[in-house]
C-alpha cells in the first residue's frame, strides 16, 4: 500500500471575498455563484474562460506549471451534499474537464465521493 503524503500544496488562480462590500468583493462573489451554476459572465462560459485563464498565467507565474501540467491527475472534490441525479451539475468536474481540455492534466479521476451531506 502507498503511504499518503503528509502535506500536500495547492494553488488558487481565483478567491473569494463572500462578506466584501468593494466592487472587486461583489464582483468575485458573481463569479463564484456563475461558476458553481455553471454559468456565463457576459459573453463568456465562466469555467471556460477561467481555464483558458489560467493557462495563460503559467507562461507569467511559472509556479502554477507545477500544478497543472500535461502529467497531472486532476481530482474533482465533491459538493456539501451527494449527486442525487447522474445528470446534476458538478461543478468541480466541469472545471477539472475545462482544464484538462487547456492541455494542464493527464486525467480526471474522481475517487472522492460524497456519501452524506457536509456543512457547507
Amino acid at each position: 500500500m502507498a503511504n499518503f503524503p503528509s502535506s500536500l500544496a495547492f494553488a488558487s488562480l481565483l478567491q473569494n471575498a463572500p462578506r466584501g462590500q468593494s466592487e472587486t468583493s461583489v464582483l468575485s462573489r458573481d463569479v463564484t455563484y456563475k461558476i458553481k451554476q455553471d454559468g456565463y459572465l457576459g459573453r463568456f462560459r465562466i469555467i471556460d474562460f477561467s481555464a483558458e485563464r489560467l493557462a495563460g498565467e503559467i507562461a507569467t507565474h511559472s509556479f502554477l506549471g507545477d500544478y497543472f501540467n500535461p502529467s497531472v491527475t486532476l481530482v474533482p472534490v465533491p459538493r456539501s451534499s451527494p449527486l442525487v441525479k447522474p445528470d446534476a451539475l458538478w461543478p468541480s468536474l466541469r472545471i477539472c474537464q475545462a482544464i484538462l481540455a487547456q492541455g494542464l492534466g493527464a486525467n480526471i479521476v474522481p475517487f472522492i465521493d460524497r456519501t452524506y451531506a457536509v456543512q457547507k
